[in-house]
């Protein structure tokens, strides 16, 4: 993919859109046009909460120091 054809697809960056719509490179009509052609992906969104730990985070932690002690190395606390 060439350069011209990576910098249009900036043009639709959220934290470059306002940039171009600013300076007149980029209307608000074509920013809405692309925004209402992406799919929705919200089916895909997983939930979570702050401040709980990762249960898969404790299990790679566990076997990180399982795998240490074996290798005589000090464990590391996370």
């Amino acid at each position: 993919m060439g350069l011209s054809e990576e910098l249009e697809k900036l043009k639709f960056d959220k934290r470059l859109s306002e940039w171009y719509v600013n300076r007149g490179l980029l209307t608000k009509e074509e920013l809405t046009n692309y925004l209402n052609s992406l799919p929705d992906l919200s089916e895909n969104v997983e939930p979570f909460t702050l401040g709980e730990e990762n249960p898969n985070q404790a299990s790679a932690q566990a076997a990180v120091q399982s795998e240490q002690q074996d290798q005589g190395a000090p464990t590391q606390q996370f």
